[in-house]
């Protein structure tokens, strides 16, 4: 057995004792560079190492069931092909193992975008950039054409392949015209001579793991031989986290056909087979999303008579939904806006509002949600105060999305406000006064490459601000076709997945946006430790550090951050409630 003191030092050191800087490790043929995967630095095929904080080894610290990333540049002075991965199974100093499959390895693929990526979701201009964004296990999915297209493979045999500019402006496109599919497993790659390649490796922690450090080797063979051997450190802390204090929720637009005749899916933001919904539900679970918006129709056509097969398309995909097990109790719906009735959308309106209340209950939810007008402000917005008055009396809530002054002019009555704004503590106090709540989005809206700015952004500056969630926009919107990023006059498309004909492609933003929720589960967990925690030493020195972190400008990145705050809650576990002080 561990002597418990020792061990509990032993975890706080790895910890804290992050990698020195140093210079990249050469082993074989192949030069690599370990760097921090949510990097606000571009990396691209000739980007320098000297500025990227380049480290000789790989070092994960993940909690216990936590899905967690890192990543590594790798660069030859030769072509070297047919390069395959090996990893062998995370192992500790008394032989303990991990499965060799908690290590997922992906290839960052630097494409063509419009200019404004990693910068906007707005088109600057109609030139194209390379920007690094999908993660893919199959290096040849996408290749670079001439004249700043993409050529994505449309089929297995790594021969057919389509231009992304030959669909245009066309947003929904079926499965069977567009079969784009990534690997699922990772496939050999190739080295250009002195050209970066970057792969992103990402883990996942087994429940029921064994706290403590874990080394697993990674081989890259070319025929068999050994170009680059490497050791990756994953230090599993003695903890699970909580689930997160601030509710993540995103816009969602996916929905299934109202039609019988048209069920098999189609490469876009909003028309799926029941295969890709579930996919993409779990996907978004994964991440850390606990509920998102449906905006499954109740009608065929605009106000029409209830359809039959339009609300058993609902109830399928509310199942679908509901077996994912996601954590969100709550029914956000626009597949029915409640807008400015007439008295005839009245009546529509009421009856729809009875139908989906018997949904809401047959599906186990907690709350039915109805939304507002679209980001209304002045005589717009307080016009809708009759009508919401109408359907709260009914027992539905309110969500909309909006600005400053929005919670002044609707008088209190919206129960979830969506706030657009940079100034949003005014906001967030009158809401709260009134028992309401504030989700942020649009800080930026999806569609930045750039995983930083998510981390940062939809992490630790939210919990400071005082929102009680999140709903950005949007999972995937294609503003024309999801793969064609130069069909739109004004906008790029807004995707944190792309999708394929069976699941998504995962995007680095993406990634960032999940550091962010995990960022605030380690906060969750170290203030619920606290609650009822009496006040010992390193308690006492982690409420002043959380007080700190709150009542100032954050300095620190969020990555010092997490680090500070896993060790805090890493001791206050192994030692109880007999905490004296901080390890060293």
């Amino acid at each position: 057995m561990y002597n418990k003191i020792n061990f509990i030092n032993s975890i706080v050191l790895m910890i804290f004792l992050g990698l020195s800087n140093g210079y990249c490790s050469v082993d074989g043929s192949v030069k690599f560079c370990s760097i921090n995967p949510i990097n606000n630095k571009q990396i691209l095929e000739d980007t320098k190492w000297d500025n990227l904080e380049c480290k000789d080894s790989i070092s994960v610290d993940v909690s216990i069931g936590e899905i967690e990333p890192a990543s590594i540049i790798l660069r030859a002075d030769e072509i070297i092909d047919n390069i395959r991965i090996k990893i062998e199974a995370p192992q500790n100093e008394n032989g303990t193992k991990l499965p060799s499959d908690m290590i997922d390895t992906r290839i960052v693929k630097v494409w063509y975008q419009n200019e404004g990526a990693w910068k906007t979701h707005v088109k600057l201009s109609e030139k194209r950039v390379l920007t690094p964004e999908l993660l893919l296990k199959n290096d040849n999915l996408v290749l670079l054409g001439k004249n700043t297209r993409n050529l994505i493979k449309l089929n297995s045999d790594n021969k057919t392949y389509f231009p992304d500019d030959l669909i245009s402006g066309n947003r929904i496109v079926k499965n069977s015209a567009f079969g784009v599919q990534d690997s699922n497993k990772i496939l050999p790659f190739k080295l250009e001579k002195n050209k970066n390649k970057q792969l992103w490796f990402t883990l996942r922690a087994p429940e029921g793991s064994q706290p403590g450090l874990y080394k697993a080797k990674i081989e890259l063979l070319s025929n068999k031989i050994v170009v680059a051997s490497m050791v990756m450190k994953v230090n599993i802390l003695p903890f699970k986290l909580d689930s997160s204090k601030i509710k993540y929720t995103l816009y969602y637009r996916g929905q299934l056909s109202l039609f019988d005749s048209d069920l098999e899916g189609y490469i876009s933001s909003d028309f799926k087979s029941e295969t890709q919904l579930k996919h993409e539900f779990l996907n978004m679970k994964e991440h850390g999303i606990s509920n998102i918006t449906v905006y499954q129709l109740l009608h065929n056509k605009k106000f029409s008579a209830l359809d039959d097969f339009a609300q058993k398309q609902l109830k399928k995909y509310l199942s679908i939904l509901k077996s994912v097990g996601m954590e969100g109790k709550d029914l956000y719906y626009l597949g029915r806006l409640i807008g400015i009735p007439n008295n005839k959308y009245l009546t529509i309106l009421l009856n729809d509002i009875d139908v989906l209340l018997s949904i809401k209950n047959e599906y186990g939810f907690d709350n039915l949600y109805l939304y507002g007008v679209d980001e209304a402000k002045n005589k717009i917005l307080s016009s809708q105060n009759e009508i919401w008055n109408i359907v709260k009396n009914k027992g539905v809530k309110i969500i909309a999305a909006g600005g400053d002054n929005h919670t002044n002019l609707t008088k209190g009555l919206t129960d979830i406000l969506v706030y657009q704004g940079k100034r949003p503590h005014r906001e967030i106090v009158l809401a709260h006064e009134k028992g309401n709540k504030v989700y942020r989005y649009a800080n930026p809206q999806v569609g930045v490459e750039n995983p930083y700015v998510y981390r940062k952004n939809y992490g630790y500056d939210l919990w400071k601000d005082g929102f009680d969630g999140v709903m950005n926009y949007a999972y995937q919107h294609a503003m024309g076709f999801a793969w064609n990023d130069s069909d739109h006059k004004i906008y790029r498309d807004h995707l944190f997945t792309y999708p394929t004909i069976d699941g998504v492609i995962d995007t680095i933003a993406w990634e960032g946006f999940r550091e962010a929720v995990d960022d605030i589960k380690y906060l969750t967990t170290l203030e619920n430790i606290l609650f009822n925690r009496p006040n010992d030493k390193v308690a006492e020195e982690a409420r002043e550090y959380l007080f700190i972190l709150k009542n100032n400008p954050i300095k620190d990145s969020p990555e010092i951050i997490r680090k500070k705050i896993a060790s805090y809650i890493t001791t206050l576990v192994l030692c109880n409630s007999n905490c004296k002080k901080l390890g060293n």
